[in-house]
């Protein structure tokens, strides 16, 4: 039994009319009645009865019709995940990713891996999530995880949160800071980590935490500053903030009481991921652990 008899006894139960199925594939009726008898020789069991509208699948007809869809399915899946490595292998490592990821992680991300170099791009969340699922680049690191059931997420980095207080505020001289005393402060979001955000608050609502009064900035700087001013507090990861360049004295950055982290994962096809990928990931966590 070869390949081409499934796939030609799969053809032959789309249409149940050895015509129909002769003139779509090409082949004569005669090839075609061939592999049925064949097959029903091999397998010492009749697979279609003969009527005067064209063919029907017996019980061991349909049995096998249902395992012969599942090896084709499995098959074309396979020679996809090799094509798929094969192409990955002579070409660059295709990454996309938001932004902020940029900004906290610009000191980690390699140029090469495993013998192929990276190109980096820069796009929304969304956008990054459709190049991923349509295949344009080979995987995207996102602020979150989200409901794509055929894409893997694979945790690349984990960073608590800090607060950035004015040196003046009631709660700089702590050695710690809860969440719940800023709660009623006035959030200031740098524009460019916004994408980290919407996974924070909701960590903060599941543990009874909301923040009413929230205010945008062009930049993690202006936030500083601002902060520094006393015109509101800045709640954001410990790397991004080592990542930004503070000249201001009149800041303090607190770590946060709560288990509050900033989680940032790589996105890949699951059936599709490459050696160089593989090895991307591993890179950027070994990384990570070494930021630590």
């Amino acid at each position: 039994m070869t390949i081409k008899k499934i796939y030609y006894f799969c053809e032959i139960c789309k249409d149940l009319n050895l015509s129909h199925t002769a003139k779509r594939l090409y082949v004569t009726q005669q090839s075609l009645s061939y592999v049925i008898r064949t097959l029903e020789q091999d397998l010492k069991c009749t697979l279609f009865l003969r009527t005067a509208n064209g063919l029907r699948l017996t019980e061991q007809g349909n049995y096998f019709y249902a395992r012969c869809t599942h090896i084709l399915e499995e098959l074309d899946e396979t020679c996809s995940a090799l094509r798929h490595v094969s192409q990955s292998s002579q070409s660059n490592l295709r990454i996309s990713m938001d932004a902020c990821v940029y900004s906290m992680m610009m000191h980690m991300l390699p140029n090469r891996c495993n013998d192929c170099d990276v190109e980096y791009s820069y796009y929304g969340v969304e956008a990054c999530l459709d190049h991923v699922q349509t295949g344009t680049f080979d995987g995207a690191i996102l602020p979150q995880k989200f409901n794509a059931p055929e894409l893997q997420f694979t945790l690349l980095w984990r960073d608590p949160a800090c607060v950035v207080l004015p040196k003046h505020h009631p709660l700089a001289q702590n050695a710690a800071v809860s969440v719940f005393q800023i709660a009623n402060e006035q959030l200031l979001v740098p524009q460019i980590y916004q994408a980290i955000y919407p996974p924070l608050f909701q960590s903060c609502a599941e543990l009874g935490i909301t923040f009413q009064n929230i205010v945008s900035t062009p930049s993690p700087l202006v936030a500083i500053h601002r902060c520094a001013q006393g015109q509101g507090v800045l709640l954001l990861d410990q790397q991004s903030m080592k990542n930004c360049i503070i000249t201001s004295s009149d800041i303090c950055i607190l770590p946060v009481v709560e288990p509050l982290f900033i989680d940032l994962y790589c996105a890949y096809p699951r059936k599709h991921s490459s050696p160089a990928l593989s090895a991307f990931i591993q890179n950027m966590q070994t990384s990570a652990q070494c930021q630590v």
